[in-house]
């Protein structure tokens, strides 16, 4: 994937409003700065889908789905990645330029964790030794 298409999505990931995008699937209901509706991802009763407009982003507290505009799309529509961006761009009347992104996958966020080795000295007792 080409400079220019890293760009394109950075630019319809800033342009994308989660609320109208949501909004256009489902009547969401505002209370105070949050949005909320059933989870458009699994069969429920309850509001546990909730619309965040400052972070421009979702999460569901009945599934523990969560993420930005892009992945949204693509759970809900069941789409990959290009075709969420592509979707979106439609969406947010922007040009998206598809050449080159056949062979694009996005790369998973890698979440790091420090490695303890040695307890901290608040949990080692003189009186054990």
């Amino acid at each position: 994937m080409n400079n220019n298409n890293s760009e394109q999505i950075k630019l319809i990931k800033q342009t994308a409003n989660i609320i109208e995008v949501a909004g256009s699937f489902e009547n969401l209901k505002k209370r105070g700065r949050y949005y909320f509706c059933k989870c458009l991802l699994h069969n429920e009763n309850t509001s546990s889908m909730v619309f965040y407009k400052s972070s421009n982003s979702y999460y569901c507290y009945g599934c523990g789905v969560g993420g930005d505009c892009i992945n949204f799309v693509e759970k809900h529509l069941k789409l990959n990645f290009i075709e969420a961006v592509k979707w979106l761009a439609d969406f947010c009347h922007l040009p998206f330029d598809e050449s080159d992104t056949q062979q694009y996958t996005p790369t998973p966020r890698q979440i790091t964790k420090p490695i303890i080795t040695t307890p901290p000295s608040c949990y080692i007792s003189k009186d054990i030794f």
